[in-house]
């Protein structure tokens, strides 16, 4: 089951339908706000119909920079098994919070 972007088709005269592919637009990985990053890409994959878990995984693994990846890299070498997703947002935010707590410190 792969979950690309969605597309969504219109009919035309003629019976015919037309297909539309919906680009997903998500923005940089934010360190500083890692929750507020998450709900704008919750509406990229509302938007382009992205529903499986291991393709949010992806999209989540794509958009980090390698310093961000370090603090997850538990999740990444060793994935768990189901809610990849939700494991890595929670994660994420969590950690990148208590990072920036010390920094203020």
């Amino acid at each position: 089951m792969t979950d690309a972007p969605e597309t969504s088709q219109a009919p035309q005269a003629g019976g015919h339908s037309q297909i539309h592919r919906v680009a997903l637009k998500i923005p940089p990985f934010w360190a500083d706000e890692p929750e507020l990053w998450f709900a704008q890409l919750e509406v990229q994959f509302t938007l382009g119909g992205i529903t499986q878990d291991a393709t949010k995984y992806a999209y989540v693994l794509s958009h980090i920079e390698t310093k961000n990846a370090k603090e997850i890299k538990d999740l990444i070498t060793r994935p768990p098994d189901h809610d990849k997703y939700e494991n890595i947002k929670k994660a994420l935010i969590q950690r990148l919070s208590v990072s920036q707590e010390q920094q203020i410190r």
